[in-house]
């Protein structure tokens, strides 16, 4: 006896495994995609004997990826998490248009992006989020927008990126980064401590100078003795005080050595 076939509709289809359903399916999907862009394209064409046209300066039409792109890192222990932001823009199509068919494209934008964010991601430590998300975004602005062309229009795409770790390894990092913020604020603490250092070397050496300017000078030439003793004695008492005032500024900042 044959098998019998459920009478309504799809039911040749249910009675097929899955994986032989999936191709039908698909088929199904782009055929509705592409129904969906031509009704775009039919809606957004001005009515016949218009002499209207679309302004010179391109439309944009920004979109958010559905959900975080998720690529592995250095090793494939753990993963980067990508948020996108899609540009699109168009010269051809109007604004109705032009956001049909952003959300038609955004799924082939995500694998684009996907794939480009693999390549760099493998080479990157948890730790290097930043670099990484600064690497990635040079690698999209140097290179053109992605192009996508319709039956009548192109529509280009340029994504912008923000890099995430996931949790566990933002948890696994998270110790490195404090040590590294301690290393950077004891370097900051060390520079001025060298530069105080510095200054006071160089006001020693200046005082040294004019010590030494003042003293011989004005013996060769005749001049008072006392004169010269009490005009030494003023400009030591000066450079005392100069020094007493760095110093303390150098004491408020911390050890020199």
């Amino acid at each position: 006896m044959a098998d019998a076939v459920d009478p309504r509709p799809g039911g040749a289809e249910r009675g097929r495994e899955p994986g032989d359903r999936a191709p039908a399916l698909r088929h199904r999907a782009d055929t509705f995609r592409q129904r969906l862009v031509g009704l775009w394209e039919r809606a957004a064409a001005p009515p016949p004997g218009s002499t209207s046209t679309f302004p010179a300066v391109p439309l944009t039409e920004q979109l958010d990826t559905a959900a975080p792109i998720r690529v592995s890192g250095r090793g494939g222990a753990f993963n980067f998490q990508i948020q996108a932001r899609c540009v699109w823009s168009s010269s051809d199509l109007a604004r109705d248009a032009l956001r049909g068919h952003a959300h038609y494209w955004m799924p082939a934008a995500a694998r684009r992006l996907t794939a480009l964010a693999a390549v760099h991601a493998r080479h990157f430590p948890p730790h290097r989020v930043a670099e990484l998300e600064v690497e990635l975004q040079q690698a999209l602005s140097d290179a053109d927008p992605w192009r996508f062309e319709t039956g009548r229009a192109v529509v280009t795409c340029r994504a912008h990126v923000w890099v995430h770790l996931d949790e566990r390894a933002r948890k696994l990092a998270l110790p490195y980064w404090e040590k590294l913020v301690t290393l950077d604020c004891e370097c900051d603490v060390d520079l001025k401590r060298a530069e105080y250092a510095d200054r006071l070397g160089r006001e020693w050496a200046r005082i040294i100078r004019n010590l030494a300017d003042a003293a011989a000078p004005a013996g060769a030439a005749g001049d008072d003795p006392a004169g010269v003793a009490r005009k030494l004695a003023a400009e030591h008492r000066a450079a005392v005080h100069r020094l007493d005032d760095l110093l303390g500024e150098v004491l408020r900042e911390g050890r020199i050595l």
